[in-house]
């Protein structure tokens, strides 16, 4: 079965041709297993306008948490599917000689089939990368405890299960992480691959919302969830934002 390369993505026509397509693109991934799903019909049209008919654009749903189950529902059970976000600007991994530093991931075709193979072999069903893009704290290893998954880049052998549906949209990554780990006792993390994005950035997904005080309630709800797998903690660097942190551990 092949693979496809799912992009949800809203207000971002202007960006995302010269973001993760023109990535995409320069790893030579098919424009027909490119899906873009949009927010409504309105969006359609001006994303048409940009891209032409040269990849697929699919009407979906506003709010990322509902677009992601949105895509889930859209593609069958057993599909693979790599989820990026509509500003990736570029793919990483660490490399260590002849010191520590980061370059361009050479191959990302590869990179995805072994992701999904790794998956396979230790009965996982998503993958992903460090959630920061920083060759300091990276480490040529791959997990498969409990560690945080990053949205804008990552992979899942789909399931069309309720408890891998999304119920809040902030930290939902966070949420993702944490269902998949439950259901599944392994989530796949490439401690050496990163992905150069815009966290926080506004616009897109985040258009009109309070993320702040959506992140405190949203933590709330994860910790009351998942108490054993979950803290809460403020973040040192975004005042009154706050972040779930995942207790390393295995099921």
């Amino acid at each position: 079965m092949s693979i496809v390369y799912a992009i949800p993505t809203y207000k971002r026509y202007n960006i995302i041709a010269d973001k993760t397509l023109s990535v995409l693109n320069s790893y030579d991934i098919p424009k027909k297993d490119i899906y873009i799903f949009v927010a409504n019909k309105d969006e359609y049209k001006l994303y048409q306008e940009v891209l032409g008919n040269e990849y697929k654009l699919i009407v979906g749903v506003i709010l990322l948490s509902k677009q992601r189950n949105f895509i889930q529902k859209y593609f069958p059970i057993g599909k693979k599917i790599v989820f990026l976000d509509d500003d990736v600007s570029q793919i990483t991994e660490l490399t260590t000689t002849p010191k520590s530093k980061l370059k361009r991931l050479p191959n990302l075709k590869r990179f995805v089939n072994d992701a999904f193979a790794e998956c396979k072999s230790v009965g996982a069903f998503i993958w992903g990368v460090y959630p920061v893009d920083n060759h300091y704290f990276m480490r040529k290893v791959i997990t498969h405890d409990l560690r945080y998954l990053i949205g804008p880049f990552y992979g899942i052998i789909n399931r069309h299960s309720k408890d891998v549906m999304l119920w809040i949209e902030e930290k939902e990554d966070g949420l993702r992480t944490l269902q998949y780990f439950k259901k599944d006792g392994a989530v796949v993390r490439y401690n050496y691959v990163g992905v150069k994005t815009k966290f926080y950035a506004q616009g897109g997904m985040s258009v009109g919302r309070d993320r702040k005080k959506e992140s405190k309630i949203a933590v709330q709800k994860l910790h009351k969830e998942f108490p054993t797998l979950t803290r809460i903690q403020e973040n040192r660097k975004v005042k009154d934002l706050w972040e779930i942190k995942l207790i390393k551990n295995k099921i």
